[in-house]
């Protein structure tokens, strides 16, 4: 089979279950990495990233809301069922003990006649008769039970199927048993002569009484049984098995991530068009989320590639000096994709689309290609902001080492860089001051005391461009060591700084910048 084929064959299994989707996704890894010409060769196919990333839709979205009916549907057939069990439980039990549909006891002689609808004698029907009409009645009540569960049959009801063919069994043994037990007796009362005793004829009755009540115990033990053997599997499902199910769907979420990002990483050729090719796979993965529920969040899913890519981006600048220029681009667009995810995805879950892995990458990527060193191009300007747009945001996350990563940062930039943009100082400022505001809001003391030095090296170096002077005159000096932390704490509630910040320092450099997130 070609890749093609394969291809194909993967597409079509998005509903399969997850051991199957598993064992796909292992030798699709295998492939990639064992065949060097493997990764290629997928990337020529089309629709490559969708059909590889259907293997983690785990249902449709669009089931929902009729799995419910359906669930309620088989819940009502399962109750039909359960009733149709007890019933017929019941009429075996009756069955044996009162003998309405083939014996009869005759309370004068007790002696023991078969009905045969005319009112004849035992004698003229005999043994084979009896056995013939009892085999009648058997089958015509199987084939009754048998057309009643094949009306309620629907999926996912093979327990109660079971259930009811065991009752077939039972009944039928337990009538078979009680058949050749009258049987003997019939032939022992045919023998007699009609002035047999009345002490013998009580006698048979009390074994007959007692071969009755032996049928209801073993049908009660069967049942007993049956009820234990239920409650050990539903017993079965413990936590383990739970884990079990739950490490498969991090196995498959693993593999397949892995799968994607070796075929856009190795398998899809450096070219002007590559990185369209490659955001197709960003792309892929938020349209089947509309539709489908995923193993994982799909912007876990965009995270993960995305961390493995800063990994590589970074291998690739260190070890190909030679190829610096593709893949200082090839940088630059994962660090586009990033900022996508980081900034501008409107999910308010921070934590499915920020790592401390991604971001330490995304610092080491921005080391490595001098993008905000004060003699680089005028090519990463743009990639400056951006760059700084997403430290900000990271300065916004709940995780509080990721915040110390990102304003670590920033204040590095502000102490090295000696001719700051006075737009960027005032978008800087703007975006730190909602910060520290959400910090101080929710007393989260420690978010706090990591954005307030880069807030301090930021009014320090716009005291003479903001005029802070004429606009802020009880500011708190930014001199006076760890007391204007605590100061400043509560000078930033006050009307004063909250009417800086809105007229002078918004008007003046928020809206000068391509950064729009907050």
């Amino acid at each position: 089979m070609g890749y093609a084929g394969a291809l194909c064959l993967i597409y079509h299994t998005n509903l399969a279950n997850l051991s199957l989707k598993l064992e796909i996704a292992r030798r699709l890894m295998t492939s990639t990495f064992t065949k060097p010409k493997a990764p290629q060769m997928i990337a020529k196919q089309v629709g490559w990233q969708e059909s590889i990333a259907r293997l983690l839709i785990k249902k449709p979205v669009e089931n929902r809301v009729e799995g419910g009916a359906r669930e309620q549907e088989q819940g009502n057939i399962l109750t039909d069922m359960d009733e149709v069990v007890k019933r017929e439980s019941e009429s075996s039990a009756v069955g044996a003990g009162a003998g309405d549909d083939l014996i009869v006891f005759d309370e004068e002689t007790l002696e023991l006649h078969v009905q045969d609808g005319g009112g004849g004698s035992g004698g003229k029907h005999g043994p084979n008769s009896f056995m013939s009409e009892a085999a009648t009645a058997i089958e015509h009540e199987i084939k009754e039970l048998a057309d009643t569960v094949q009306e309620a049959v629907v999926d996912n009801i093979a327990s109660s199927i079971t259930s009811v063919y065991s009752v077939i069994r039972q009944k039928t043994s337990d009538i078979q048993d009680t058949i050749g037990s009258l049987t003997l007796s019939f032939e022992d009362a045919a023998g007699r002569k009609k002035n047999s005793s009345l002490s013998s004829s009580s006698e048979e009755n009390v074994s007959l009484d007692e071969s009755g009540r032996s049928v209801m115990e073993d049908l009660a033990s069967t049942k007993s049984g049956e009820e234990l053997d239920s409650s050990a599997g539903n017993s079965a499902e413990s936590p383990g098995v739970k884990y079990a199910e739950e490490n498969d769907e991090e196995n498959l979420v693993c593999l397949v991530s892995s799968s994607l990002f070796t075929i856009l990483w190795r398998g899809v050729e450096n070219s002007n068009d590559s990185w369209q090719e490659r955001g197709q796979v960003m792309a892929c993965i938020n349209l089947i989320a509309l539709s489908n529920e995923l193993y994982c969040s799909h912007l876990s899913l965009r995270l993960r590639i995305l961390e493995m890519g800063v990994q590589a981006a970074l291998i690739d600048l260190a070890e190909n000096a030679q190829l610096a220029l593709t893949h200082q681009q090839n940088a630059a667009q994962l660090l586009r994709l990033a900022y996508d995810l980081v900034v501008l995805d409107p999910n308010e879950d921070d934590s499915k689309k920020c790592s401390v892995k991604l971001l330490d990458g995304v610092l080491s990527l921005l080391d490595i290609l001098m993008v905000f060193q004060q003699s680089s191009s005028d090519d990463w300007t743009e990639m400056s902001h951006l760059c700084l747009g997403l430290l900000l945001k990271c300065s916004h996350n709940a995780n509080s080492e990721i915040v110390a990563m990102a304003t670590a940062k920033l204040h590095a930039l502000l102490q090295n860089r000696i001719n700051q943009d006075p737009a960027e100082i005032g978008y800087l400022m703007y975006s730190l001051n909602q910060a520290m505001c959400s910090a101080i809001e929710v007393d989260n003391s420690e978010q706090y005391s990591f954005l307030i030095p880069v807030m301090k090296a930021l009014l320090e170096k716009s005291r003479t461009v903001l005029g802070l002077a004429t606009h802020t005159p009880d500011l708190p000096a930014t001199s006076s060591g760890p007391i204007f932390f605590q100061d400043f704490q509560s000078y930033c509630a006050s009307r004063q700084w909250t009417t800086f910040i809105e007229k002078k320092v918004r008007d003046f450099g928020f809206l000068q910048l391509p950064l729009t997130f907050i």
